[in-house]
């Protein structure tokens, strides 16, 4: 790497989406081999989507009458109509942003329920979705653990989980176990399988430890160019992740889904 990639401004500019590919992806692979930076960043993520859920919810909302009232400008004031109209708006804007930052205040925003904060479930496939994307495109990076040693990634999960959790068996599909990887993550450890077929194309099938009511269906949901099928079970949380583009992807999630639901009962 051209420079150390744990400087502030360099956080910063990942956060914001502002480095390009090239130092995106080693940005990536530095976090993988650090996962107390990780964790900081993961944490700055979630800080910055929660004020980006606040802040829109709050500029949807219409300047309150009362308020609007006192910074209107007076029928006499001496000036142009697009004078006026300018400082009107100009003075709602000046209002809001007032209201906006006493909030704690007043928080004449709240009329009903805001959107709600990202849970921890969709902060966490958002990540997995940015390894998926990193490892799984074309030119991504390999994975720490190759098919090779897949052993070796057994022990390492055994030891963090505590419990085996094994890759299924995908070749019905047209896929091959390609690899994996565990990923650091602020509320705690990830496993990403990679799989690939001949013809092209990859999908991820992802676990983590969750106390989230087991569940019998899958649940969809879209991250960008990337779809993700999730469900709880056995105090273990579980996705396939491809490209929502795929038609194939809906059977693979079933061959997995079925997989670990014959897994929980033999157990």
């Amino acid at each position: 790497m051209s420079s150390p990639l744990h400087k502030e401004h360099e956080i910063q500019e990942y956060v914001d989406g502002r480095l390009d590919e090239r130092r995106r992806d080693e940005f990536f692979a530095y976090l993988a081999e650090n996962p107390d930076v990780a964790d900081y960043v993961d944490s700055l993520n979630k800080q910055n989507e929660s004020l980006r859920q606040l802040g829109a919810e709050i500029l949807e909302e219409p300047v309150p009458e009362r308020l609007s009232a006192i910074v209107r400008p007076k029928a006499d004031v001496k000036a142009s109509p697009s004078g006026r109209r300018y400082r009107f708006r100009f003075l709602e804007a000046a209002a809001a942003a007032v209201i906006f930052i006493c909030g704690g205040i007043g928080g004449w925003w709240v009329h009903g329920a805001m959107k709600p904060v990202p849970s921890q479930v969709q902060l966490l496939l958002e990540n997995a979705s940015y390894a998926y994307g990193f490892y799984g495109s074309s030119n991504g990076f390999p994975v720490r653990f190759s098919p090779e040693r897949s052993q070796e990634m057994e022990e390492w999960i055994g030891k963090l989980f505590g419990r085996p959790i094994p890759y299924p068996d995908l070749s019905a599909d047209g896929y091959q176990f390609a690899g994996g990887n565990i990923l650091p993550d602020a509320s705690g450890q990830t496993v990403l399988f990679l799989f690939s077929r001949s013809e092209g194309g990859t999908v991820s099938v992802i676990a983590w430890a969750s106390k989230d009511e087991p569940s019998q269906t899958l649940t969809l949901t879209e991250l960008g160019k990337i779809a993700a099928r999730y469900w709880f079970s056995e105090g273990l949380g579980y996705a396939v992740l491809g490209d929502h583009a795929d038609e194939g992807l809906g059977k693979v999630s079933e061959s997995v889904f079925k997989f670990y639901g014959e897994i929980g009962k033999q157990g």
